[in-house]
């Protein structure tokens, strides 16, 4: 007999009181009414149901800008005059998007409800998570977009990645795991190391403290598998700069001859990470076959026999 999955499901009762305007179609007071038909069929009863945390601005902003949800916390439709027009159009603030009472709130609730249905998933907590707050799939990193303000899918979807490969391991199908990108060596070690014991079920048998190898001072300061990777780096591009360097960027592609089928429209601003690429020399002898010196390195014994 089939073993009986686990669903769980997210509500937050003021979910549905939040009102975007006369006559705009997206409504969320059409979780009041599903929620109330779920709970009348007797639906809750086979399942367990919760009331979901608020997601905080750090979680919001592990896919958005800081600046763009700093905006959403502090506008309201009574002050929104005090704000440039500029950075109204530059969010996409309008008549798709507009600006009502609790906005930050209402994403907080719904962005929330699809964290936590994500962290449920990787926790084994659950095996189906519903949250019909969720979904609002149009917003952009920094800006709004088709009704849509935080992008709780992407959140959840990161939150979700940290168990990626475990996740998939159990489907129990043939798999065949590759590397690609990353380029900051000594954290692509570590993730590719770990994600090695996940696929041996070693998991929780390694330790965090990094054995000792003669590259052991790669993984300065911490040595650990897994660092505090918490700090993020201030972004020093003035907009000056930017500007300046989209209107070179823009002078350069005005003098491409472009097919007649391809259209060329100005895409949207993104302020995008600047990765340092570590390049490795390559000792290795034809073949992939390793230096005398790494043969000499000392065997590191199998964690199972």
């Amino acid at each position: 007999m089939t073993q009986e999955r686990r669903v769980v499901y997210f509500y937050d009762p003021e979910c549905g009181n939040f009102h975007y305007g006369p006559n705009h179609p997206m409504k969320p007071h059409r979780l009041t009414l599903t929620h109330t038909l779920v709970v009348n069929y007797g639906l809750t009863d086979c399942m367990k149901v919760y009331r979901p945390n608020r997601a905080s601005m750090n979680d919001m902003i592990s896919f958005h800008t800081q600046d763009y949800v700093e905006f959403l916390r502090d506008v309201t439709p009574s002050n929104m005059h005090t704000f440039p027009k500029e950075k109204l159009l530059t969010y996409n603030i309008g008549e798709d998007c507009p600006i009502f009472e609790g906005i930050y709130h209402f994403c907080s609730m719904y962005t929330g409800a699809s964290l936590q249905a994500a962290k449920y998933l990787n926790n084994e907590v659950t095996d189906i998570a519903i949250n019909w707050s969720g979904g609002l799939h149009h917003a952009k990193k920094f800006e709004a977009s088709g009704f849509c303000y935080v992008n709780d899918i992407v959140i959840a979807i990161l939150e979700l990645l940290k168990r990626c490969v475990k996740m998939v391991k159990t489907l129990g199908l043939p798999l065949l795991v590759l590397g690609g990108g990353g380029y900051t060596v000594r954290n692509v070690a570590r993730c590719w190391a770990y994600e090695t014991a996940v696929l041996l079920d070693q998991e929780d048998k390694i330790s965090n403290d990094l054995p000792y190898s003669p590259y052991i001072e790669f993984f300065y300061p911490d040595y650990t598998l897994h660092p505090d990777l918490t700090t993020k780096l201030d972004n020093a591009n003035t907009k000056q700069y930017i500007e300046a360097l989209r209107t070179t960027v823009h002078d350069h592609l005005k003098q491409l001859v472009l097919a007649p089928s391809v259209q060329f429209t100005d895409v949207p601003p993104d302020y995008l990470d600047t990765f340092r690429l570590e390049l490795v020399d390559e000792r290795d002898k034809p073949g992939g076959r390793f230096s005398r010196e790494e043969e000499k390195m000392e065997e590191v014994k199998p964690l199972c026999s």
